[in-house]
This record gives structure tokens, sequence and C-alpha cells, in this order.
């Protein structure tokens, strides 16, 4: 009878202490957006409309007229990046704006002139390197440095690569900055590759496109 009262007393004194330590509350590290946090949009119809009727136009205007234009433009963006290569650049600062703007123009002329294209190309390997370069002195967790880096990188990028799709030849290589590397190397399709360097490509899948297109920054790549 007394090892019977043990083993109660002792069967109950463990239930309790079950029952305290599921009392205390299990720390989390979920992480809940914010009412005001929203997924980055565009909203930029209008200015999508003024490029496809820029674009249009462009196809029907004189040679001259047209390059005048070009080189008009080029012109303007070059200065941009001169600016963006010489100084720190705030976030708020309009230069970023006006590269934006001034890159789509440039872009919808030059894909009614594509022997441009290459030119188009070299620019934007400047400004893309340029707004690396300033991003180092940025808030990279605000909201509106991501915003407008992203604009810059994936924007421009995307207007370059829809001047590709209207231009006959399939020569349009991005490059970027050379980076000196002592590892062995190997030219491919006139692209030297080192030891190390990482290839990327996009499949045609449907759970990849989606990956890629369904999150706050929508891009080409969905994981690798």
């Amino acid at each position: 009878m007394h090892k019977l009262l043990k083993r109660f007393l002792f069967t109950v004194l463990i239930i309790v202490s079950i029952y305290l330590l599921l009392l205390i509350p299990v720390p989390t590290n979920e992480y809940k957006m914010q009412a005001h946090q929203q997924p980055f949009s565009w909203s930029s119809d209008s200015l999508w409309n003024k490029l496809e009727s820029d674009f249009s136009e462009s196809k029907k205007l004189d040679t001259a007229i047209l390059q005048a234009k070009i080189d008009s433009l080029f012109w303007m963006e070059e200065k941009l990046c001169n600016e963006m290569e010489s100084r720190t650049v705030s976030l708020n600062d309009s230069v970023y704006d006006a590269v934006l703007f001034h890159f789509f123009s440039l872009s919808a002329l030059v894909a009614a002139q594509p022997k441009f294209a290459h030119q188009l190309n070299g620019l934007y390997g400047r400004i893309r390197t340029a707004v690396k370069f300033q991003s180092q002195q940025m808030e990279i967790n605000s909201a509106a440095a991501r915003n407008s880096l992203y604009k810059l990188l994936y924007g421009l990028r995307a207007a370059v690569e829809e001047v590709a799709l209207q231009a006959e030849s399939t020569e349009h290589i991005l490059y970027g900055k050379k980076e000196y590397s002592v590892t062995p190397s190997t030219n491919i399709l006139g692209i030297t590759v080192h030891s190390g360097d990482l290839l990327v490509s996009r499949g045609g899948a449907e759970v990849s496109a989606f990956i890629s297109r369904g999150n706050d920054y929508p891009g080409n790549f969905s994981h690798v």
C-alpha cells in the first residue's frame, strides 16, 4: 500500500511538471508582414504606353532625324552616368530617376535602329557599375533603397533585353566589369571564362517561372 501511494504521488508529480512546462510560452521567430509593406509595383502604365508609341513612331522617322534624337539622348545619359561615377549621389537625388527615364526613352528609339544596340549595351554596363558603387553607401535594408536599386539594375537590363528582341542579330552580350584573376581560363564564344565562375541558366518549368515572378521583386531567375 505504501509503495502504491509513492507511485501515485510520483505519477502526479510528473504530470504537474509536464503541465507547468507546457505553460511556458514558446519563442517564435515568425516574420509578419506589416500593413505598410507591399510587394514592389512599377505602376507606370502611362510610361510603358509612351515608350511603345515612341518605338512605333521612330520606325517611321527619317534615318537622319532618328539618329539625331538617339545621339542627343546618348549625350544626356552619358552626362548623367559621368555624374554618378564622379561623386557620391544620395538616395533621394533626382539623378537616379533621370538616368532611368532617359535610358528607357533611348532604348525605345534604339530598338527601331538596332545598329546602336552595341553602344547601348556598353552604356548599360557603365551605369550598372556606377549604381552598384553608389549602393555601397545606401541603407540597403530600407524599402526606398531596395526599390530604387531594383528599378535601376533590373529595369535597365529589361530595357536592353527588349532592344535585343527587336534586332535581327543575336550577338547582344552584356559585359560587366572585368575582374583580374590568376585562375585557369578558356574562351567560349568570345567570352573569357575562369575556373570558379558560376554559369546560371533559366529553364522553362512552370514552377521555376512562378518562383522568379511570384515574389516582392520579380526577376529572370528563380533559384540557384
